[in-house]
């Protein structure tokens, strides 16, 4: 269902002209969602308690951005990357976006209380749970491996624009052991999004 992907790491190897420190691409294959791949029928949970959501029903007939974040409170994600779209909504709108989807791998209950810690009743931005995983593994978009102290698999940090249930832009954050994309998140930031709907 889902294309290829590459994605390029950087690792030591010997050059003739450079000498053995010089660092070269490494491409490995990457089988996660790419652009002009589908939603799912997969659902995601709203609210508490839950209210199942299929996103390939959901997304069909709107243009919907999809963040993906490792974790629920976590620092990075609460500081950054949601007040970020938080505060670029009207940007957002006025590029033809209806809504904002947040998702985590945590459940109901704890989005809930993410989203009003965040203050963003009233905005475009709604907060939906991968409860049980199925939607990220559904995009082959979980880390692999998870570190341990975010204890059971979650998703990668990404942002991703869906017009009619069809991916149109999908960027991911992460990188050679940074699967969490803890070194660089900005890829997956409002401002990186709003210059790929230019």
């Amino acid at each position: 269902m889902f294309a290829r992907r590459t994605l390029a790491a950087f690792a030591p190897r010997a050059n003739a002209t450079f000498g053995p420190c010089f660092f070269q691409p490494v491409h490995a294959p990457r089988a996660f969602a790419s652009v002009g791949d589908k939603m799912p029928a997969v659902a995601m949970d709203f609210g508490f308690p839950p209210e199942a959501v299929d996103m390939a029903t959901y997304c069909a007939g709107k243009k919907i951005l999809i963040v993906g974040l490792p974790g629920a409170f976590t620092p990075t994600c609460s500081t950054k990357s949601i007040p970020g779209y938080l505060a670029h909504q009207e940007a957002l709108k006025a590029k033809g976006i209806d809504e904002v989807i947040i998702m985590a791998v945590n459940d109901g209950a704890v989005m809930k209380a993410w989203a009003q810690d965040q203050g963003t009743e009233g905005s475009i931005l709604k907060f939906l749970a991968d409860t049980r995983c199925e939607f990220s593994k559904a995009l082959s978009l979980t880390i692999e491996p998870t570190p341990s102290l975010l204890g059971n698999t979650r998703c990668k940090r990404f942002s991703m624009m869906v017009d009619n249930g069809e991916i149109k832009v999908l960027n991911v954050a992460e990188g050679p052991d940074d699967p969490t994309g803890d070194g660089n998140p900005t890829v997956s930031f409002v401002d990186k999004m709003l210059a790929d709907l230019n």
